[in-house]
């Protein structure tokens, strides 16, 4: 997060437009209260594996460092305050794309 973040208000269809050309997939999270917005990314393989090595041991912080790393705009109380925090934990597993496969026996 080293540029300039922008907040939720400044967040206009050309930035996330921008932002697709440069990551993909984009994910805005809304709180029920609509009171806060905040955009994200997919995370990288360095990403997961940081937030993986923490779950074991102190699960609201791994959600935490996902959060942080695949965020790239909006309301950063959604993972600065607690209450705002639970709830985004329940939804960041859909920032991780996983594609099945089959292994068998040859």
């Amino acid at each position: 997060m080293s540029k300039t973040l922008l907040t939720a208000e400044q967040i206009t269809q050309e930035v996330i437009d921008g932002w697709k050309k440069t990551h993909d997939k984009i994910f805005k999270y809304q709180t029920e209260d609509k009171q806060k917005t905040a955009y994200f990314k997919n995370p990288d393989m360095s990403t997961i594996e940081a937030s993986s090595v923490i779950a074991s041991t102190k699960p609201m912080q791994s959600n935490k460092v996902l959060a942080k790393a695949c965020f790239l705009g909006g309301d950063t109380d959604v993972f600065e305050e607690p209450k705002y925090m639970l709830g985004l934990g329940k939804k960041l597993q859909k920032l991780v794309e996983v594609v099945e496969g089959e292994l068998e026996e040859l």
